[in-house]
């Protein structure tokens, strides 16, 4: 997988966290719980050798602010002499909050 891809499928990991087949109209499939994007290996980011210090957390409302989930880890797909600034052992990280 070429470094385009992986960050391509990072960029999706971050704005597409349900499968597009849970939002389809009619679809039998519920939507995801804040907890299972951040345990269910099923949605892509739990178990992934890719994604590090994965964390959900279910925000409250608060005055105008709608309750949401609030997923936040690291990628650290991007490893190996290509991606390491020449330097042994190192690896590209990514920290995002969707």
């Amino acid at each position: 997988m070429t470094a385009r891809t992986k960050l391509g499928a990072l960029l999706l990991a971050t704005t597409a966290l349900v499968p597009a087949t849970a939002l389809a109209e009619g679809s039998s499939q519920s939507l995801p719980t804040c907890a299972q994007l951040g345990t269910d290996p099923a949605y892509g980011l739990a178990g992934s050798p890719d994604i590090a210090n994965l964390t959900s957390t279910l925000i409250a409302a608060s005055g105008s602010n709608l309750a949401r989930c609030e997923v936040v880890f690291a990628y650290v797909g991007l490893n190996g002499p290509a991606f390491s600034l020449g330097i042994a052992g190192k690896v590209l990280t990514f920290r995002t909050r969707a």
